[in-house]
């Protein structure tokens, strides 16, 4: 029984001082203006001295609060605030109010930031601290993070993950890397049959097909047109280029070209024999 009891206390005890030395010193700013701010602390630990940043200011000065009470020096220069006695005296454990108040000018974003100093005991050994929402650094915490990716997902622009063609949440079947020819909408009493294209990763500087099946007589419009291609026909070839050296842009997609056909003799035809080029001349051919 005494063991257990040995064995309870023992374990309290070792909580309680987890919990002690879990504790920070906690600074933060209290009121702002153009030309002043109170630098706020809450310490568990006695405070022998101290140095950080606020971060966009120009100081001229800092006095009175904590630091005052304790007869700290507080000397300031740029952004940088060092507080420290040249008594050996201390800010007490559990002191809490106002520790400086800085004058200057203040930035409308001014927040703290340790920089190279640090808040030191007695003895000069660094103390554990934070400076909570006032730290430059601070990231408000998220209501929702549905895919705990660090970013609040009212601002994210992604709720989930991208696949590999950079949709959100997609099954990577939009990928596009390389061109492909179709058939599009074919009208029978006019004879027109639509060639559709899907541009891959690489701008289309030029093509040509052939086309089983039907005779052809002309091409028209597309973005071959609007591109500024030359498009030439035979019965079964189309050929498209550009004298200028224009593209169709990658990425891409919608009718190439318009074929006026002379002939239709098996409306099962192919579009067969596709090269397509880039701006280098370098050629895809489609099978």
């Amino acid at each position: 029984m005494l063991n257990k009891i040995k064995t309870t206390l023992l374990s309290i005890m070792l909580m309680m001082s987890s919990f002690i030395f879990a504790q920070e010193v906690v600074l933060g700013l209290g009121a702002v203006t153009d030309s002043s701010a109170e630098v706020t602390m809450d310490t568990p630990f006695d405070v022998g001295g101290f140095q950080f940043n606020a971060v966009g200011a120009t100081l001229t000065g800092g006095s009175g609060g904590l630091a005052g009470d304790a007869g700290f020096t507080v000397s300031v220069g740029g952004d940088t605030v060092i507080g420290f006695s040249l008594t050996g005296s201390f800010i007490p454990a559990e002191s809490s109010g106002v520790l400086t108040n800085l004058a200057g000018t203040m930035p409308a974003d001014l927040c703290l930031s340790l920089g190279t100093g640090a808040i030191s005991d007695v003895s000069g050994n660094a103390l554990d601290y934070t400076f909570g929402e006032s730290d430059c650094d601070y990231v408000e915490p998220c209501d929702e993070d549905a895919d705990n990716d660090g970013i609040c997902d009212d601002v994210d622009d992604c709720v989930g993950e991208y696949d590999e063609c950079g949709v959100c949440n997609g099954d990577g079947s939009t990928c596009n890397t390389e061109p492909m020819l179709g058939f599009g909408n074919w009208d029978a009493e006019n004879m027109m049959l639509d060639i559709n294209v899907t541009v891959g990763d690489v701008d289309l500087a030029g093509f040509q097909f052939g086309l089983t099946g039907v005779s052809i007589a002309a091409a028209t419009g597309g973005l071959a047109e609007e591109n500024g291609f030359t498009v030439s026909t035979s019965p079964g070839i189309v050929i498209g280029f550009s004298l200028t050296g224009s593209t169709i842009a990658a990425g891409t997609s919608g009718v190439l070209t318009s074929l006026m056909l002379s002939s239709v003799d098996d409306l099962e035809g192919c579009i067969v024999d596709v090269v397509l080029s880039d701006p280098l001349g370098g050629c895809s051919v489609v099978e």
